[in-house]
């Protein structure tokens, strides 16, 4: 009985995300199990860092949170893979991403109370959606 529960509960879930608009019947970041599927879009994250002249310089690390540090270092696919369940556990789209990663690294700069420039350039290619960047910059002086 739990099995047909399990059953009907994960269809319920798939045909709710049911959208026309995709070329795939549904979200590429779906996963069958809501608990241990990876996301299965292939996203490259790239963290820059300048100093208040505009030089660049090495991404400051928190040594208190090793998580976050995971997220700042993750700079490939499979690391990035590993780490966007933790910002973005329910994420639907490459755009929800994004916006769920602009939060913690918005956070992350304001958190730091330096003078220093932070720009993140995302791109993901999803199955069965339009290959997706975005550009996000914060500057502090």
């Amino acid at each position: 009985m739990f099995l047909v529960g399990v059953l009907v509960g994960e269809t319920s879930i798939a045909l709710a995300r049911l959208r026309t608009d995709r070329t795939a019947p549904f979200s590429g970041r779906f996963s069958w199990s809501m608990f241990a599927g990876p996301i299965t879009a292939r996203c490259h994250h790239e963290l820059a860092a300048a100093d208040a002249l505009g030089h660049p310089m090495a991404l400051p690390l928190p040594v208190d949170n090793p998580a976050l540090c995971a997220l700042l270092r993750a700079d490939v696919p499979a690391r990035f893979a590993v780490v966007a369940p933790w910002f973005a556990p329910y994420a639907d789209s490459d755009a929800d991403v994004a916006h769920a990663l602009d939060d913690v690294l918005s956070r992350y700069h304001r958190s730091l109370r330096r003078s220093f420039t932070l720009t993140s350039n995302l791109r993901c290619s999803s199955p069965g959606a339009i290959p997706f960047q975005r550009w996000a910059r914060w500057t502090s002086r």
